[in-house]
């Protein structure tokens, strides 16, 4: 996960590939962990059971097709940037001094 936020923070299409562990106590768990950023449109996700077709047309239309890349890349930043900026209001809220109570 450190590794997806820092690609989608320097805006680089991403393709996530996502595999199913075998002793994992919830069946899918890190594509349901990755997939609210691929409905963010931040990144695309495939398995080891996706046709090869399928994520060789995915990353040739990144590679290739600008349109594409630039629309990921946009959303990138607005997932990224909204993100910072929330966690900027939060901690100037938090670093305010607090006024002091009469007795």
């Amino acid at each position: 996960m450190v590794t997806l936020s820092q690609a989608i923070a320097s805006r680089v299409p991403v393709i996530a590939n996502v595999s199913v562990l075998k002793d994992e106590a919830l069946p899918f768990l890190h594509f349901w962990e990755i997939n609210p950023f691929r409905r963010a449109g931040v990144c695309e996700i495939f398995s080891k059971s996706s046709p090869i077709k399928k994520i060789s047309q995915k990353i040739e239309e990144l590679l290739y097709n600008q349109r594409s890349r630039e629309k990921m890349q946009k959303n990138q930043i607005s997932v990224f940037e909204r993100g910072e900026e929330n966690a900027f209001k939060i901690i100037k809220k938090l670093s305010k001094p607090s006024t002091p109570t009469k007795l």
